[in-house]
């Protein structure tokens, strides 16, 4: 049986309509990463906008999916349900899955956005440092991208 737990120690994403993200996926040599970007909750609305980075990366295939709730959960062949925005992973009720410590094993994680289903197939996950006062998320990632050093 597959399960969702969510991830909490990454900051919740904005769950107004038509949120905002931005994604960038880029490879040198065998190495894939895609850098995501994206609005965060706000207690206030006098709080400034802040968008959060987030960098996943994999040695040889990073998978990314993108499509709408109901798309993404009629893939699956039971019920299951997403109760609200957020950020989520698989659990699974195989002990021979759950005690692999593989450092090249792959882990999967759903980012759900108002109407939307964003999933990610990657190695490691890097949280980078928040970004405010931007007029949107494609400005922020300009932002985050002009501000580091990329490879070469």
């Amino acid at each position: 049986m597959i399960t969702f737990s969510i991830i909490k120690n990454l900051s919740a994403p904005e769950v107004e309509p038509q949120s905002d993200v931005r994604y960038l996926l880029r490879q040198v040599g065998r190495n894939q990463s895609l850098v995501l970007c994206y609005a965060v909750k706000r207690d206030f609305l006098s709080v400034p906008k802040t968008y959060s980075i987030l960098e996943f990366s994999a040695d040889e295939v990073l998978e990314v999916h993108q499509m709408s709730i109901e798309d993404y959960l009629d893939g699956f062949e039971e019920d299951m349900d997403i109760p609200q925005a957020g950020f989520y992973q698989f659990d699974t009720d195989d002990p021979e899955e759950a005690s692999a410590d593989d450092e090249d094993e792959t882990d999967v994680l759903v980012l759900v956005i108002s109407d939307s289903v964003f999933e990610v197939t990657y190695q490691t996950l890097k949280q980078h440092e928040d970004t405010y006062h931007c007029a949107n998320a494609e400005q922020a990632l300009i932002q985050y991208l002009t501000a580091e050093k990329l490879p070469s």
